[in-house]
């Protein structure tokens, strides 16, 4: 069986990957100290991590749609699917 996928969806899944690790990894600076002294407590980490959290979720989302729209399903994955859907819903 042959595939084919949309190879302008795929580079876009690329560059959401690239910048969603960008933007983490920039968030994720901003907890190190600027100066090497180390603070006993720190009260501002969560907005940080939080938004580190949420870009990396959101990528993750992304890249997954992104996926799914770039190769369009075939009949044989289409009921198998719909045959898990109403399987797991039986049960």
């Amino acid at each position: 069986m042959r595939s084919s996928y949309s190879i302008q969806l795929v580079l876009l899944s690329y560059v959401i990957a690239v910048l969603a690790s960008h933007v983490t990894l920039s968030l994720a600076q901003r907890l190190r100290p600027i100066d090497d002294t180390r603070r006993a407590h720190m009260p501002l980490h969560w907005p940080w991590i939080a938004g580190g959290a949420f870009s990396m979720g959101a990528a993750i989302v992304s890249m997954h749609v992104d996926r799914v729209l770039s190769k369009p399903p075939t009949m044989r994955e289409l009921r198998e699917t719909s045959a898990q859907c109403l399987d797991a819903r039986a049960t």
